[in-house]
């Protein structure tokens, strides 16, 4: 080999070691996960002040209706009920009343003056 070649043999030799480097710390880089991102701080108030403002939100649209509508039923049942019981009751002490009125107005003729 003459000098010439020699002195390209070495030029490329280099250029493929610096090529082999350059490609072992690409692979190098896609291997490791990048580094992670530092967590964010979230202040409680904030985050209190953030879910308070959502959860008023669905309490207002959602479960006051409901317990109103629910309030409003049983209300309206607790009367029916009610109406029901007294009507029942009325049926049987009615007659009892009627007759205690007759036994009263039979007894007071037959009460004469005190002497």
């Amino acid at each position: 080999m003459n000098a010439a070649n020699q002195e390209l043999l070495q030029a490329q030799t280099e250029t493929l070691r610096n090529l082999k480097a350059s490609f072992d710390a690409v692979s190098e880089s896609r291997r490791t996960s990048p580094p992670a991102e530092p967590a964010v701080k979230i202040m409680f108030q904030e985050l209190r002040v953030s879910v308070d403002k959502v959860v008023q939100e669905i309490l207002s649209r959602e479960v006051v209706p409901a317990v109103t509508q629910l309030s409003d039923a049983c209300r309206l049942e607790n009367q029916r009920i009610h109406r029901e019981i007294f009507e029942t009751i009325w049926d049987r002490v009615d007659p009892a009343l009627k007759l205690t009125d007759v036994v009263n107005r039979w007894v007071t003729r037959f009460d004469g003056p005190a002497s």
